[in-house]
């Protein structure tokens, strides 16, 4: 069953996950999914971090933002009271110079 960009981007909010792991659950719906990079804006705190992943469906891009990592073995993301957001990102080339 293959979702619309919308849709996916609603179910993952809807479903108010406590960490990226869980929001890739809905990845396998839509099979034109590709990563683009995971770990941006990298946001640490005492026992765990939360990280941005970024996901091309077609010519859109789609941002989860949640935890990452657990940092305690005897802890899991729902200890922490935080949800991942899903939403559509943009994307912006940057451009660089080097000495030749």
């Amino acid at each position: 069953m293959e979702m619309t960009f919308e849709e996916l981007l609603a179910k993952i909010n809807e479903k108010k996950f406590s960490s990226l792991w869980g929001a890739d659950e809905y990845m396998e719906y839509n099979l034109k999914i590709k990563t683009i990079c995971e770990g941006l804006d990298i946001d640490k705190h005492r026992w765990y971090e939360i990280t941005t992943s970024v996901y091309q469906i077609g010519d859109r891009f789609l941002g989860i933002r949640g935890i990452s990592k657990c940092y305690s073995e005897s802890s899991s993301p729902e200890d922490y009271c935080e949800t991942s957001e899903a939403y559509e990102m943009k994307e912006i080339k940057k451009v660089t110079y080097a000495i030749a």
